[in-house]
Order: C-alpha cells, then structure tokens, then sequence
C-alpha cells in the first residue's frame, strides 16, 4: 500500500467510535398492540380467579 492510500483510510480508534454513535441513536421498537393484549390477557385471568367472590354480589 502507499502512504496516500493509508492516510485515507480512518484508524481504528476512529471507525469504533462512528460505530458506537450509530448504535446509540437507534431507538427501540414499540409494540403496543402487543402491550394492549397483554394487558387483556391479565385482566382476563384476574376476572377468572375473582369470579367466586364477585359473582354472588351480582344476584
């Protein structure tokens, strides 16, 4: 290689840190379909294992 070839090229110190700062600005994927059925499924089976205790104070 030529030393006009190498002074082009960036040292490695210095392709990390590019690589780090893209990393860092990517943000995290949201699923929020995914929370609400979540959160469904929950009340879900808190409304079954509360059902004996509720149901007699509907009649």
């Amino acid at each position: 290689m030529d030393e006009q070839e190498e002074e082009k090229l960036p040292s490695r110190m210095e392709r990390s840190r590019k690589s780090k700062k893209k990393k860092k600005h990517k943000a995290k994927p949201e699923f929020p379909l995914v929370r609400i059925w979540l959160i469904l499924f929950f009340v879900l089976i808190f409304g079954i294992l509360l059902y004996p205790f509720w149901f007699p104070a509907i009649y």
